[in-house]
C-alpha cells in the first residue's frame, strides 16, 4: 500500500517522489510515456538540438565571410538528419538525467516488454 502518488515521472514529480521517500512514506511513481517529462523529451532538448544546428550553419557563414581563410562552400543542411539528431539526444536523455535519481523497482513494476514501461 502506497502512501504517496505521484503523477508525472518528470523534473518536478522524481524530486517530490525522492523527498517523500526520504520523510518516510511508500512512494509510488506513475508517468504514462517516457521518464523526464515533457520538457526533457519534447520541449527543451529536442530545441537545444535544433538551436545547435542553426548555430553552426551560422558561424560557418560566418567565417567563409571574415576571411579567416578557411576555403569551402556553405554548409547543406539535411533537416530530416537534424530532427533525427533531435529525436535520438532527446529519447537517450531521460535516463541520463531524470532515470538515475530513482532507485532500483521494486514488487509491481512493470517488465521491460510491458507496453506499460518505459
Amino acid at each position: 500500500m502506497y502512501e504517496v502518488v505521484v503523477v508525472g515521472g518528470g523534473p518536478a514529480g522524481v524530486p517530490a517522489g525522492l523527498r517523500a521517500r526520504e520523510l518516510g512514506a511508500e512512494v509510488a511513481l506513475v508517468e504514462r510515456g517516457r521518464m523526464g517529462g515533457i520538457y526533457t523529451n519534447d520541449g527543451c532538448v529536442p530545441t537545444r538540438v535544433l538551436a545547435h544546428a542553426a548555430w553552426l550553419v551560422r558561424d560557418a557563414h560566418q567565417f567563409a565571410d571574415a576571411d579567416y581563410g578557411l576555403m569551402g562552400g556553405p554548409p547543406v543542411v539535411d533537416f530530416p538528419k537534424v530532427l533525427d539528431r533531435a529525436r535520438t539526444s532527446s529519447a537517450s536523455r531521460p535516463s541520463r538525467s531524470v532515470r538515475w535519481l530513482l532507485p532500483p523497482c521494486g514488487q509491481g513494476c512493470p517488465s521491460s516488454n510491458s507496453p506499460t514501461s518505459s
